[in-house]
């Protein structure tokens, strides 16, 4: 015979079941949660930067999930600069990558270039 059916719900890690926010988030009949795209000023931290669990039941038992953390970013354009930076002739100048911090914690600094010719690492 086929197990029964699972029985699933969402819920935040405080433990408050989640709910549909019409164009936000939905939890579907099948037991996905789906957050959608969304304008910045629809932004709630509590939706778009939180900790989400799911469980599922049946009358052989319950079983959670681990936790998943979900935070938003948003895609916007931005630059990367250089600072002027001097120095004396013979001594060591040190140059800073500067990144918008919105973007900083997702952007890695790959390579240094001079007139579009690539400096060695180091």
């Amino acid at each position: 015979a086929a197990p029964p059916p699972l029985a699933g719900a969402w819920a935040l890690h405080t433990g408050e079941e989640i709910y549909d926010v019409p164009g936000i988030r939905h939890v579907h009949p099948n037991g996905t949660l789906q957050i959608f795209n969304f304008l910045p000023s629809s932004y709630s931290k509590l939706i778009h930067d939180n900790t989400y669990y799911c469980t599922a039941e049946n009358p052989s038992g319950k079983i959670r999930s681990q936790d998943v953390h979900i935070k938003a970013v948003s895609r916007e354009p931005y630059t990367v600069r250089v600072a002027d930076q001097k120095a004396m002739r013979g001594s060591v100048a040190v140059f800073k990558c500067i990144i918008p911090a919105s973007v900083e914690a997702y952007i890695a600094v790959v390579s240094w270039e001079k007139d579009t010719v690539s400096l060695s690492s180091g």
